[in-house]
C-alpha cells in the first residue's frame, strides 16, 4: 500500500468512526423509544463490536449446528411468541446490533451501532417492530432485522423480515445458549 491509498483509508476509517459516534444518539432514542426502557449512548459499543457480531453470525450461517425457523407474515404472533420464549431462556445480556432507521425507513447513513442491552426485553419488545404493521404486508416497520451475540460469538440469534415479490416472511436463526426448544 502506498502513501496515497493509506491516506484514503485512515481517512475512511476517521468517517466510518464519525457516522458511527453520530448514528449512536439516534439510535439510542430509538431503541428507548420501542423497548420502553432508556437506552443511553453510555451503552454503546465500540464500532469493532459491530464487526465482530456480524462475522459471528456469517460464521455460524455456514453451519448446521444451528437452529433455523421461517415465518410466513401471516404468523406473525407465532414469531412473536417464540421470540418472547426465547428471550426468557437466554443469557441476560448481549450485544445488540441495530440499524438506526428514520421514519421514511431509510437507514440513516447506514451505519449499524452496537449496543450492550438486556436481551429478554429486546426479545420481548423489538421483533413486532420489525416488518409491516399487523395485517399488512411489503415493506415497512423500522428496522428489518436484530442481531443478538454474546459477547464472545458463540451464542446468538438473527431475526430478518424479507420482502419479495411473491412473499414476505421472518426468518430467525439461532444458535449456541440461545438454541432452546422454544416452539409454541
Amino acid at each position: 500500500m502506498d502513501q496515497r491509498e493509506a491516506r484514503q483509508e485512515a481517512l475512511r476509517e476517521r468517517l466510518a468512526d464519525r457516522f458511527y459516534r453520530e448514528a449512536i444518539a439516534g439510535a439510542a432514542r430509538q431503541l428507548s423509544e420501542l423497548l420502553g426502557t432508556t437506552v443511553s449512548a453510555d451503552q454503546a459499543l465500540p464500532r469493532s463490536a459491530v464487526d465482530a457480531a456480524r462475522a459471528a453470525y456469517l460464521e455460524q450461517e455456514r453451519f448446521h449446528l444451528v437452529w433455523r425457523r421461517v415465518w410466513g407474515v401471516r404468523l406473525r404472533d407465532e414469531m412473536l411468541e417464540t421470540t418472547r420464549r426465547l428471550g426468557s431462556a437466554t443469557p441476560d445480556r448481549a450485544q445488540l446490533v441495530w440499524m438506526w432507521w428514520d421514519r421514511e425507513h431509510k437507514p440513516v447513513a447506514r451505519t449499524a451501532v452496537a449496543f450492550e442491552v438486556e436481551t429478554a426485553t429486546v426479545l420481548s419488545q423489538l421483533p413486532r417492530h420489525l416488518g409491516p404493521p399487523p395485517g399488512d404486508v411489503g415493506p415497512g416497520g423500522v428496522g428489518s432485522d436484530l442481531l443478538l451475540v454474546s459477547a464472545d460469538g458463540s451464542s446468538g440469534v438473527h431475526l430478518d423480515y424479507e420482502h419479495h415479490a411473491d412473499r414476505d416472511e421472518y426468518e430467525m436463526l439461532v444458535w449456541g445458549a440461545f438454541a432452546r426448544p422454544v416452539l409454541p
